[in-house]
């Protein structure tokens, strides 16, 4: 049975990005609805970016960190490096994902004391 990556087909197209709109840290809502049509319209399930993280040892590690790897990737063209370069401290998709809704979605007050510090 082929995996959920082989059927995404992204290796030979690893520079094309996941979406024409680019985080500035304004759009976010825009930003992740993109992201999230990119992932379903491949094939792989947006909850990659939210489902429990296999355990090491689990066969289906190896798997999903090839997975995870692709879509991090992907992810980080589809971000101004202005933002980009406070990610480098995060290794999965699921880490960036969570980090970038708590900064900049509209579900509290970090995107608003963010714009205030800058």
């Amino acid at each position: 049975m082929a995996s959920k990556f082989e059927s995404l087909s992204l290796a030979p197209n690893i520079s094309m990005p996941m979406t024409s709109v680019k985080l500035n840290g304004k759009n976010y809502m825009l930003w992740s609805r993109s992201i999230k049509m990119f992932l379903k319209g491949k094939g792989l399930r947006p909850t990659h970016l939210i489902d429990p993280i296999p355990a090491s040892t689990s066969s289906t590690f190896a798997q999903w960190k090839q997975e995870d790897a692709q879509i991090l990737s992907l992810m980080l063209t589809s971000i101004e490096p202005s933002i980009c370069s406070s990610l480098i401290h995060f290794d999965t998709a699921q880490e960036v994902w969570g980090h970038l809704k708590q900064m900049y979605s509209s579900a509290g007050n970090i995107t608003r004391i963010y714009e205030l510090c800058k």
